[in-house]
């Protein structure tokens, strides 16, 4: 029954079916994205790559995009130390 009700509001509502189908992509790219870039840079033993990711995150234009990320697709960021 579910799963006939889902099938017909995607077949009546491609839109949609493009919206859940752009946050899953969203979702599986750029959240290991992240998460492989902050561990990269935690990784290495000195603080200026440390530096700089944490000034990237912090920029507005980053935060705007991880806000934007956060509120269409529930992706959350791994925060830097």
């Amino acid at each position: 029954m579910i799963t006939s009700m889902v099938v017909g509001l995607l077949a009546n509502y491609p839109e949609f079916a493009l919206f859940l189908s752009a946050m899953g992509f969203a979702r599986t790219i750029n959240k290991p994205l992240f998460a492989l870039i902050q561990a990269a840079v935690n990784a290495t033993e000195t603080d200026v790559d440390n530096k700089w990711w944490n000034k990237v995150q912090e920029h507005k234009v980053m935060k705007s995009v991880f806000w934007l990320l956060d509120w269409t697709a529930s992706i959350k960021m791994p925060k830097g130390k």
